[in-house]
């Protein structure tokens, strides 16, 4: 019987520490291959998030014009051809979140802060054109220009 026991304690099967500290550098290696090319996922997706924010903001700055519910000139939502900031605060998104267009004018993603700029070009009674630009870290970018 004891032999028996002394021939199982002696037939132990296992991993030796240099083998698994080996395991744990490749691991370690592809982990550094691998999360440079994540974080450029990640950017891209940010910008593919603020690019489709501003599409809908536009699309919503238009439905809300179709409406009626938008006004153009001095002391209205905005002012034909002029860029302002957008916030839910003043302007045209007040009038949007006020109106139930939107229920927040979203945040940027692309960067730690940032603000909307939108130029609304009215052509008589239709809108010709509309212009939507992040401002991230004092780099502007044009992300709508319909």
């Amino acid at each position: 019987m004891l032999q028996k026991i002394r021939k199982q304690l002696k037939n132990k099967k296992g991993f030796t520490l240099v083998e698994l500290i080996v395991v744990i550098a490749v691991l370690g290696i592809l982990a550094t291959l691998a999360i440079p090319r994540f974080t450029g996922v990640l950017n891209r997706s940010r910008q593919g998030v603020d690019e489709a924010n501003a599409a809908m903001i536009a699309r919503q700055i238009q439905t809300a014009w179709v409406a009626g519910d938008l006004e153009e000139g001095n002391d209205k939502d905005f002012v034909d051809n002029t860029e302002q900031e957008l916030k839910s605060g003043s302007g045209i998104g007040k009038k949007l979140v006020n109106k139930d267009y939107l229920e927040k004018v979203p945040e940027i993603q692309s960067g730690s802060s940032g603000t909307w700029k939108v130029t609304v070009d009215v052509d008589g009674d239709d809108i010709a054109k509309i212009t939507i630009k992040a401002v991230v870290n004092g780099e502007e970018k044009t992300l709508y220009d319909q």
